[in-house]
């Protein structure tokens, strides 16, 4: 988070959200209370702190909290363990991406016909392809650039 006050507030935002809506969730789903939390301050702002670096995907973020809820594992174990972390590496993706425009002519067709909402489905098969690891704004710019 880089210290200016757009970054910090982003961040503040994005924990906010991540309390008000998946931790209560679990709390209420677990019929826990705060003081039953494993999740540590420093844990939870590692996590909080991948999210604001595009390390992992918004998925990605709730099935680790999910977890660091559960037994208080830290956040970047779980990552590496499960092989969490979001590629945005575009020379990364670009392979994937070729191999889903090659494997769907007609998806391709009618997106280059005008069907604009085409696109979201070959996201949707990057993704799949990379089982969620592809950042999707990186894809959606791969294939609009391929597609052109």
């Amino acid at each position: 988070m880089s210290g200016d006050d757009g970054g910090f507030k982003k961040a503040s935002v994005i924990l906010g959200n991540y309390l008000t809506s998946d931790l209560q969730n679990l709390l209420t789903q677990k019929s826990a209370d705060v003081s039953d939390m494993r999740i540590t301050p420093e844990n939870m702002a590692e996590l909080i702190k991948m999210i604001y670096n595009n390390e992992i995907s918004s998925r990605a973020a709730k099935d680790i909290l999910a977890r660091m809820f559960a037994d208080g594992s830290d956040p970047s174990t779980i990552v590496q363990e499960g092989g969490l972390k979001q590629v945005s590496d575009a020379g990364t993706l670009e392979v994937t991406v070729k191999k889903i425009i090659e494997e769907n002519p007609k998806l391709v067709t009618d997106y280059k016909n005008g069907k604009e909402a085409v696109l979201q489905v070959l996201v949707g098969k990057v993704m799949k392809e990379t089982n969620g690891a592809a950042n999707p704004e990186v894809v959606r710019g791969l294939l609009t650039n391929m597609l052109e």
